[in-house]
């Protein structure tokens, strides 16, 4: 079972494909930046439609943002990783979660 999936942006520079940089010059602009950026992803989850999908645990952390929790299917899976993809300024993508199916009805 894959448990983790780690995506990182990259952008076209003049030499090739380079990896943008990290961070900013103060403290407090990151924060606010990676404040900013989780709201987003939060807000992506939630407009899936998919109530399952808000007991997600979104971390951020130099725009780099950490998906954890359980979810009862690898298609709620994907479907947290996409839509957290489509945040604006995310630097790269740690899909931490775990795929727990629901137990099978016991038999009458």
């Amino acid at each position: 079972m894959i448990t983790s999936t780690t995506l990182a942006l990259h952008t076209a520079g003049a030499t090739g494909t380079e990896r943008r940089p990290r961070g900013g010059t103060d403290g407090f602009v990151r924060a606010e930046r990676d404040r900013c950026l989780g709201e987003h992803v939060r807000r992506g989850l939630l407009a899936t439609g998919h109530w399952l999908l808000r007991g997600v645990s979104v971390s951020v952390r130099d725009r780099t943002v950490t998906l954890r929790g359980r979810v009862p299917s690898y298609y709620l899976k994907q479907l947290a990783q996409t839509a957290a993809l489509a945040a604006p300024g995310l630097l790269e993508l740690r899909n931490e979660l775990s795929v727990a199916a629901s137990p099978a009805p016991e038999p009458l």
